[in-house]
């Protein structure tokens, strides 16, 4: 398997990891929980399929929520733009 890398502040320690055994589609069904009402609101259906088991490993909760939030709410912002061009 290949690794990209990308520099970014998490590469140069600037923001603190904090790595805990966790189970990844529950962490990611919180943030679906959060953004399913904003993407309904858009007239946009939001769908979060758990695939099949994962087993629970070390990633940093918080900063996964993060990152997937921040590409949530870039998807609605294009969706806007490309609506109000279409």
């Amino acid at each position: 398997m290949r690794i990209l890398d990308v520099h970014c502040p998490l590469d140069y320690g600037s923001v603190p990891m904090r790595f805990t055994l966790g189970h990844l589609p529950l962490c990611l069904s919180e943030v679906y929980e959060q953004w399913a009402a904003q993407f309904d609101g858009k007239g946009v259906t939001l769908r979060w399929q758990p695939g099949p088991d994962l087993m629970p490993f070390c990633f940093d909760w918080d900063k996964v929520q993060q990152v997937v939030s921040n590409l949530l709410a870039n998807s609605l912002q294009v969706h806007a733009a490309v609506a109000r061009c279409g």
